[in-house]
């Protein structure tokens, strides 16, 4: 199982993925350090199950609002986690068919990444 933590401020603004992690008391812990230095801002996951096994990294397939398919996408939607980048892009040929193919993207991310700044700035 890998959890993806969001950062929600309020209603309409943009919830920027904050973090990847694969158990449940890291999210608690990332969760608590958020509301001792943010108190407005909410943190709010989900956990995706992955076939396979997962080495150091882990492989999202997200979908982005607004078309900001960058890197640092302001609001992504996970579609898709995978143990393996070639599913990932398998995935994403799949997906890619559509009207809205160019707003989906992978992004392959370690295990315990944080967002660099925002709500982490000064940590890792």
């Amino acid at each position: 199982m890998i959890t993806l933590l969001y950062a929600r401020r309020g209603p309409g603004q943009a919830e920027p993925l904050i973090a990847v992690v694969s158990t449940e008391d890291e999210a608690r812990a990332i969760e608590a350090e958020v509301a001792d230095g943010e108190p407005g801002t909410r943190v709010v996951w989900e956990t995706h199950e992955v076939a396979g096994r997962v080495g150091d990294d882990v492989h999202i397939v997200f979908l982005a609002a607004g078309g900001d398919s960058g890197a640092e996408a302001a609001d992504p939607i996970a579609v898709g986690v995978f143990a393996s980048r070639r599913d990932a892009e398998s995935d994403l040929a799949v997906r890619g068919t559509g009207d809205d193919s160019a707003h989906y993207f992978v992004r392959s991310l370690p295990l315990g990444w944080r967002r660099s700044g925002w709500p982490f700035v000064g940590s890792r």
